[in-house]
């Protein structure tokens, strides 16, 4: 669902732009990572949503982590702690259905304040369903 769509079930929204960061960890990168986009394992409804954010009262360090990578319309409202990497910063610009390389892809969430080897579980949203 999108942002609209978790206001209207309830959710907050923050509307104020944060530079929270979470520390890197030191990447390991000898070894093999694969990701299967469309395991049903990976995707959480509404309701999983609400779930993983409503307690407010989460250990910073250890409550999940929150991906939001729309455009411009992140600035309208995000959910609150979002962290902003847009959709259109980690494909090649001349084809969005071809991620960047690793290395693009660390400095990018490195310079976005996201540590690639947490533990803590890491969510994303957006607008529409496809970024």
């Amino acid at each position: 669902g999108s942002l609209e769509d978790y206001i209207k079930e309830g959710g907050d929204a923050d509307y104020e732009h944060t530079d929270d960061l979470v520390e890197a960890k030191t990447l390991d990168l000898d070894g093999e990572f694969s990701y299967k986009a469309r395991d049903a394992m990976f995707v959480v409804d509404m309701d999983g949503m609400k779930e993983a954010l409503e307690d407010e009262e989460k250990d910073p360090l250890t409550s999940p982590l929150l991906l939001d990578p729309r455009g411009t319309t992140f600035a309208n409202g995000h959910i609150p702690g979002a962290i902003h990497v847009r959709y259109a910063s980690i494909h090649k610009p001349d084809d969005t259905l071809q991620i960047k390389s690793r290395e693009e892809l660390e400095e990018i969430f490195q310079t976005a304040g996201v540590d690639v080897q947490t533990d803590r579980q890491i969510l994303c949203t957006c607008g529409t369903g496809v970024s």
